[in-house]
């Protein structure tokens, strides 16, 4: 009021503040799970609440198609989920959930489809713990664990594979609810691999794959250690890798020695990168032990040993390949070769070279040329087939074996070498006209070897430099030459050039400085034929030929006389020739003997020739003649005149024959003559007769020879052939005993085909016993006659046995019956001895046959000839007899087999296994796969068992053996798998064993200085600390060149530890940079170290002239490329007149790369050059190549 505000009342009851309450939505519920007997429901609350805050659901459910709803909580439900239980398998159900508020129960919300009572299926699924990378890394020894989670409906079965193979033995698998872990305590590298986890349920299956790398030192390195370039005090070494390297990097190779009556090893180097080395400081005719071993970032594995020692000593070995073979001289059956000694004796000295030939185009054989000892490097090949070509090679020999053949000459030709003829021989001018002159000549004394083709004869004019060609060789071919169309009273030079396949020959020239083309009278001369200067004789009937050269100028007239008187031109014909002049006498009678006269006559002269000519006829009636001819066949009549009283009685006697008393003979006799008449003459009637007339007061004889003339009796055989080849011999006889009373003036030759029997004439004209018979068919059968003939005819002949045509040499005689030395498994070695006879050639190669006991063919061993007279038989059955024969074979072909070898049965062989051979001791990096290889023979078939220092190998060692090799390994080595292996070949014969070393090995390292400065003429020294096993290999390069010693760099030294690089007296030249390179089979390090020379700087670059004027250049250039390890303080720069040696200086202070030069003298030349300085003095000038003028 007016009066102010009173006291407040008392305070009411609380009242809430809200709106109108209602029930709340529908929640929206969904399936979360089933199983058999359940059901997991899940629901999102309401989008309203009705105003009030919600207190629970209620959750009822419906079966199959009933209408009744069913609660199925029993309490409000306060969360958003709730499982179902107790429900039957199979039964179909609805839900719905209803939510609670202060208002009271809300709208159902409903599951979208009936829910089936069963279990709900679900894929496994696997996941790896977090702490699982992708790959696990684990170190021998240790334990892998691999962590997973495995889940799935219903519950997966889960198990594990290494390699699609079982688990190791040793893995053990955990498990706790859906965890799955594998652990593997101790692993090795056999442990390495990728892991395989499978889960499978009846919904599928699902794989996980987990890659696991133990590593380990590395496994033993590739063998066998090969030794090469053996010294007296250095020993080089390769190797293979290790195929195990620990799964990881090869770093290094450590190389360890010891002298072979030691135990003890020394390393040589913990530095090799590359796997090889090589080993100094041997002491000669020391033998050592070497092994090597492979080292990783895990540490060295075990090594490798050499299988025998080895002696230091130079090498010994056969010579090394022949040089330069070359063909010097070749003729129809010889070749001559010439060839430098190797390079390399072997170290011994060569004894003797081995030359081999061989026909070119025929798969054949080398052939040696000779059992002769060939003692220098050249040697003539004889016996050669002319136009057959060949090929050579050549051998060296020492004490210790044939040295490598070198390659084939180059393909040759026998047969006599064809060179340029010679010259021809006397050129000279035969006449002279007005514009000819006649040129004649011998041909030259050798031809090269081929036919002369013609002949080029040239002329050179006097006061002229050049040749005219007249003729060449193709139109040329006699020695007599016209040059036409000549210049009269003009000199020549004139020249002749023979001409064959080869080419010219060298000219011939006409004798005297030059010939004058001029008309010139000659006298007639006339030449004849030497028989024609003595009494030329001819028989009745042949024509009378007179021929004569006649030359004269101008052409002489020729008149021809016969007995003083000219002829009779219907007799005789006279004719000019191209020479001379001929007479001819056709059917010439007795009355044309006589004295005939040639006269030649011209303006200069007159000659004459007389020529005796003596035709010959048969004979008149004899006249006192003491020995008479008959012809055999007619009759043989002697008178005598006689007188006396009273009638003598004559007695005709052949020497003591009383030819009364001869039947063919009758004697007449009247008072002044007596005759004897032997009617048809013989040989045999040849002799003295004599007469003897007797009466009673006396006698009184006269005698008379007679010779009866026939036919020649058959020449004296046999008919022999005394020399054969395939296609020509020659055949000779003796003389008949009887020549039918006159000389034998001729022989008749004939040869048959004894396949025709048709004769055919050789030669009808040959008067000597012997004649070749050229043109014969190689492999024809020929006989051959030969009739002696005289002037009464061909007498009989005689004829040869058949004899064929065909080489003089024959193809090989057989080799001796084969011996059986060794019998193996379906295998035969059989021997044999070469045949006595080699048909005259050198045997080449042998063919083998085998037969089958019951078998009847042969069948061949080899398909090729083989020069060894020994041979293995492959492929024969076992039980089966066999026998064996051999045949050899020369250049004539394969001759006749051997006999037969004895009968042998192919048995089964057993043998005590031989020590395994071939065992490789390797180095090895530490987590790679060991494997040792070793081969293994013996019957029966042996068994083989792998130790490891008298141990039973782990079970990680895999072995494997065939009929032949073995081979161990093991996986995923570590340094515990180094050490000696063993194997050990068994059977029933007894056992033999080898050993094989396993190392580690190592990287190579590099300490080095990055940088070194040395001052210009010092010594620079460049030291590198090495390592690595094996020993690394080194090699300095500089500017991409490996470095070697030379003059400049004289010592290179590298020891087990170092590597020492020395240039004792270096300059600018030697500075840049220089690579160390190491290497050994663990692996390769490079290291660069930069040499700085301290010197005067290098020239600079070429000067470049910019501007020239009256009296001054302007020159321009580039700095030096080498500064001398120092800033370039200044240039220097000198000029000198071009007529002067002397330089001046134009400037030393010039500060850049140009300057001008100044008072020049116009018209004169001057050089320029220009030289670099900095702290260590002025270095190389570059001076101007050419003078420049002002």
């Amino acid at each position: 009021n007016a009066a102010g505000q009173s006291e407040f009342s008392a305070p009411s009851d609380l009242i809430l503040a809200s709106a109108v309450v209602s029930p709340p939505g529908p929640p929206f519920p969904s399936v979360k799970d089933i199983t058999k007997s359940a059901v997991s429901l899940a629901w999102k609350v309401p989008d309203t609440d009705g105003g009030s805050k919600i207190k629970g659901y209620h959750v009822e459910m419906q079966e199959g198609d009933s209408e009744e709803w069913i609660k199925a909580t029993k309490h409000d439900q306060r969360s958003c989920e709730f499982v179902v239980p107790d429900l039957p398998q199979g039964k179909k159900y609805n839900f719905r959930v209803m939510a609670l508020n202060a208002a009271g129960q809300g709208e159902p919300g409903y599951i979208a489809e009936p829910v089936i009572i069963q279990e709900k299926q679900e894929m496994p699924e696997i996941s790896l713990n977090v702490s699982v990378k992708e790959k696990i890394v684990v170190k021998a020894g240790g334990v892998i664990n691999i962590p997973l989670y495995v889940t799935g409906r219903p519950s997966p079965t889960v198990s594990w594979e290494k390699d699609n193979k079982e688990l190791p033995e040793e893995a053990r698998v955990g498990e706790a609810g859906g965890s799955r872990d594998l652990v593997i305590r101790n692993c090795t590298r056999e442990h390495s691999g990728k892991y395989t986890v499978i889960a499978k349920n009846d919904a599928g299956e699902k794989r996980l794959d987990i890659e696991v790398l133990v590593q380990d030192v590395p496994g033993v390195c590739g063998g066998p250690i090969n030794p090469s370039n053996v010294t007296r005090d250095t020993i080089g070494f390769s190797w293979s890798p290790p195929e195990d390297d620990g799964g990881c990097t090869i770093t290094n190779y450590v190389l360890e020695k010891r002298e072979s009556s030691r135990r003890s090893w020394t390393r040589v180097s913990m530095t090799v990168t590359r796997t090889s080395a090589v080993v100094q400081g041997l002491i000669e005719g020391e033998s050592y032990m070497f092994r090597v071993s492979a080292e990783n970032i895990l540490g060295v594995g075990p090594g490798i040993e050499t299988m025998i020692p080895i002696t230091a000593r130079d090498p010994v070995s056969e010579p090394g390949r022949t040089e330069e073979l070359r063909v010097t001289d070749v003729t129809r059956s010889t070749v001559s070769l010439a060839w430098k000694p190797p390079k390399s004796d072997g170290g011994l000295p060569i004894s003797e070279y081995l030359v081999e030939k061989r026909l070119v185009g025929q798969e054949r054989q080398w052939v040696r040329v000779t059992k002769e000892l060939i003692n220098e490097s050249r040697y003539t090949v004889t016996g050669l087939f002319e136009s057959n070509e060949y090929e050579f090679r050549v051998a060296a020999e020492n004490s210790i074996g044939i040295g490598a053949k070198c390659l084939p000459s180059k393909q040759v030709k026998a047969e006599d070498p064809v060179l340029v003829p010679g010259p021809a021989v006397n050129p000279q001018v035969k006449s002279i006209s007005k514009n000819t002159v006649t040129v004649t000549w011998q041909k030259p004394r050798h031809d090269g070897g081929a036919p002369v083709l013609g002949y080029i004869v040239e002329t050179q004019k006097a006061g002229s430099e050049a040749w005219k060609i007249w003729c060449t060789q193709e139109t040329q071919k006699t020695t007599s030459y016209t040059v036409p169309d000549l210049t009269e009273n003009y000199e020549y030079r004139i020249r002749v050039t023979a001409v064959n396949k080869a080419g010219l020959s060298e000219p011939a020239f006409v004798k005297g400085t030059s010939t004058i083309i001029k008309d010139v009278l000659e006298e007639p001369e006339i030449d004849l034929d030497g028989f024609m200067l003595s009494t030329v004789t001819y028989r009745v009937g042949q024509t009378v030929k007179l021929t004569a050269r006649i030359k004269g100028r101008p052409e002489p007239e020729v008149e021809w006389f016969k007995d003083g008187q000219g002829v009779d031109f219907n007799k005789y014909n006279v004719q000019r020739t191209a020479i001379g002049t001929e007479l001819i006498r056709k059917e010439s009678e007795r009355t044309d003997s006589g004295v005939y006269t040639l006269k030649a006559k011209n303006t200069a002269g007159e000659k004459s020739v007389k020529i005796n000519v003596n035709v010959l006829d048969k004979p008149g009636m004899c006249r006192n003649l003491k020995t008479i001819l008959v012809r055999a066949g007619t009759d043989l009549i002697l008178r005598a005149s006689m007188a006396g009283r009273p009638v003598p009685v004559a007695v005709w006697k052949l020497g003591d024959v009383d030819l009364f008393k001869v039947a063919r003979s009758s004697i007449k006799t009247t008072e002044d003559e007596t005759r004897l008449t032997i009617s048809n003459a013989t040989r045999a009637d040849c002799g003295h007769y004599v007469v003897t007339a007797t009466n009673k007061t006396g006698s009184d004889s006269a005698s008379a020879q007679v010779n009866v003339l026939d036919k020649p009796a058959a020449c004296v055989g046999p008919l022999k052939i005394i020399s054969l080849n395939k296609d020509r011999c020659t055949v000779a006889w003796e003389p008949p005993a009887d020549n039918g009373g006159c000389e034998i003036t001729n022989y008749t030759l004939e040869k048959c085909e004894t396949s025709r029997m048709v004769w055919s004439v050789v030669t009808a004209s040959v008067t000597a016993c012997a004649y070749p018979v050229p043109r014969l068919l190689e492999g024809n059968e020929y006989i051959f006659r030969v009739k002696a003939e005289n002037k009464m005819g061909l007498g009989p002949a005689i004829e040869s046995s058949p004899v064929v045509a065909k080489s003089p040499y024959d193809k090989p005689g057989a080799p001796s019956a084969p011996e059986i030395t060794k019998i193996g498994n379906g295998t035969a070695t059989i021997a044999w001895k070469a045949p006595d006879k080699d048909g005259g050639r050198d045997i080449f190669g042998y063919y083998v046959e085998k037969r089958e006991k019951k078998g009847v063919r042969w069948s061949p061993c080899n398909t090729k000839s083989i020069m060894d007279r020994r041979l293995n038989v492959l492929g024969l059955s076992i039980g089966y007899d066999y026998q064996f024969r051999v045949a050899a074979e020369n250049e004539m072909g394969v001759g006749e087999p051997s006999e037969p070898s004895k009968m042998v049965t192919i048995k089964e062989p057993t043998e005590v296994p031989g020590p395994p051979s071939n065992p490789k001791n390797i180095e090895i990096k530490a987590g790679s796969t060991l494997r040792l290889l070793a081969d293994v023979k013996g019957r029966p078939k042996p068994t083989v068992k792998w130790t490891k220092l008298g141990a039973t190998l782990s079970r990680r060692a895999d072995v494997d053996v065939t009929d032949l090799k073995t081979t161990l390994v093991v996986p995923e080595t570590n340094r515990d798998d180094s050490g000696k292996y063993t194997l050990t070949a068994s059977n029933a014969k007894g056992s033999k064993s080898a050993n094989i070393n396993v190392k580690p090995a190592e990287a190579p390292k590099i300490t080095l200085p990055k940088e070194l400065k040395v001052r210009s003429g010092q010594k620079l020294v460049v030291e590198a600390e090495i390592s690595g096993k094996p020993h690394p290999v080194t090699y300095w390069m500089r500017k991409g060149v490996e470095l070697e010693e030379s003059e400049k760099l004289v010592d290179i030294k590298t020891s087990d530890w170092d590597t020492t690089l020395l240039i004792p007296n270096c300059n600018r030249d030697d500075s840049g940079k220089y690579i160390l390179n190491v290497e050994n089979t663990s692996g390769v390090k490079s290291t660069t170290v930069i040499v700085r020379v301290q010197d005067t700087p290098g020239p600079p670059g070429p000067i470049i002239i910019k501007e020239v004027t009256l009296e001054t250049v302007s020159i321009a250039w580039e700095s030096p490329i080498n500064d001398g390890g120092s800033t370039i303080t200044s240039y220097v720069i000198e000029k000198r007149e071009s007529t002067r040696k002397a330089w001046a200086t134009v400037t030393a202070q010039c500060s850049r790369t140009s300057w001008t030069i100044n008072k020049l003298e116009t018209g004169k030349s001057y050089y320029f050059r220009v030289m670099a300085e900095n702290e260590y003095g002025i270095g190389i000038p570059f001076e101007t190549p050419e003078p420049v003028k002002i």
